[in-house]
């Protein structure tokens, strides 16, 4: 592999790696988490605000 096409995939693959940085919520353990609206993957929305009072566990996937 020429050392230019090996810099380039060595550079994309950086890039990759640092885009895959996980999010963290500026949200404290404990708090009340922000109000939000989704579609379901059936259909139909759901809102974080049904869930008032309970516990919730958000399994969030990269789609948009």
């Amino acid at each position: 592999m020429p050392s230019r096409s090996r810099s380039h995939l060595l550079a994309a693959g950086a890039l990759v790696a640092w885009l895959a940085q996980p999010a963290f919520a500026q949200i404290p353990l404990g708090a009340v988490g922000p109000n939000f609206t989704k579609t379901q993957v059936g259909g139909g929305a759901v809102s974080l605000s049904q869930y008032t009072g309970k516990v919730v566990v958000l399994f969030l996937l990269g789609y948009s």
